[in-house]
């Protein structure tokens, strides 16, 4: 089957939307309206998908930048991933990792990150396989 990788548009936010779900990140159409314009217009942001030969989409990932105080260019961060279970197994997820690397590299990125929640151990065995390695610990407070 052939897929493309391309930039997220507006039109893509109800399949956009299905796809968190899947992520397990049930969101509203009002939020993600509200959103989505944050990837695709800001310089700083980029959400990427993945479309298949019937213009389904089949995954998505994004990635923000991060200027980094200690060295010179950005800490290019992935903060969420996920292939549609109908197309897992089929490269889609590398070809997503691939394409955002690609985005952080033209970005001056000398560093590159990925979240991924302590109970995802399937993708964390995916990250180790492209490359990447645990490091450190992230503490998280929500504001009052």
């Amino acid at each position: 089957m052939t897929f493309l990788v391309r930039p997220a548009k507006e039109s893509d936010a109800d399949q956009i939307r299905d796809l968190l779900v899947e992520l397990g990140y049930a969101t509203s159409s009002e939020v993600l309206a509200s959103q989505l314009p944050i990837y695709i217009h800001r310089s700083d942001s980029a959400l990427l998908v993945v479309e298949d030969a019937g213009a389904k989409l089949a995954g998505l990932i994004s990635g923000h930048l991060i200027p980094l105080l200690h060295q010179s260019g950005n800490l290019g961060r992935t903060t969420a991933m996920v292939v549609s279970e109908r197309h897992r197994g089929a490269g889609i997820g590398r070809s997503l990792v691939s394409a955002m690397e690609a985005w952080f590299n033209a970005h001056s990125c000398a560093l590159f990150e990925v979240t991924s929640g302590d109970h995802r151990e399937e993708a964390h065995r995916f990250y180790e396989g492209q490359g990447y390695r645990f490091d450190e610990r992230r503490f998280l407070k929500i504001p009052d």
